[in-house]
């Protein structure tokens, strides 16, 4: 997986030398490492297993149901035209998903961005795909 910087950035080097001293003379520094670590990239392969084994207008649904709970490992991007990209597919595979989920009834579009029409349908949708 790669990370692209989509605007400047600010990247801050920090030397492995005193970061290794810095973990052996404070444990808690080193849990709090290993533990965020493991939290990232438990989230990581959840997305990504996730994305792998059910279809995009699931994955959709899925992510404005999470984006309403305010509970996502990861915010969803700025820009619109990055959507399709960050579902793994291209636009057309994603503008059809999308119409797939308006037609049932789930989502509207409004200025540009997705709505949630009914939470409790959208809800039993995801529950019923699992």
């Amino acid at each position: 997986m790669d990370v692209i910087a989509s605007e400047a950035l600010e990247v801050w080097i920090i030397n492995r030398d005193k970061l290794q001293q810095a973990l052996n003379q404070n444990p808690q520094l080193a849990l709090f490492f290993a533990s965020a670590i493991a939290i990232d990239y438990q989230d990581t392969i959840e997305i990504l297993t996730r994305r792998l084994l059910y279809p995009i207008a699931y994955n959709i649904a899925y992510d404005l149901y999470h984006q309403h709970l305010d509970d996502l490992p990861i915010d969803g991007f700025t820009k619109g035209y990055l959507e399709a990209e960050r579902f793994g597919t291209s636009d057309r595979v994603y503008r059809r998903s999308v119409q797939q989920l308006i037609t049932l009834g789930l989502i509207i579009k409004e200025k540009k961005k997705l709505e949630v029409v009914d939470m409790d349908k959208l809800k039993a949708y995801l529950d019923a795909e699992e």
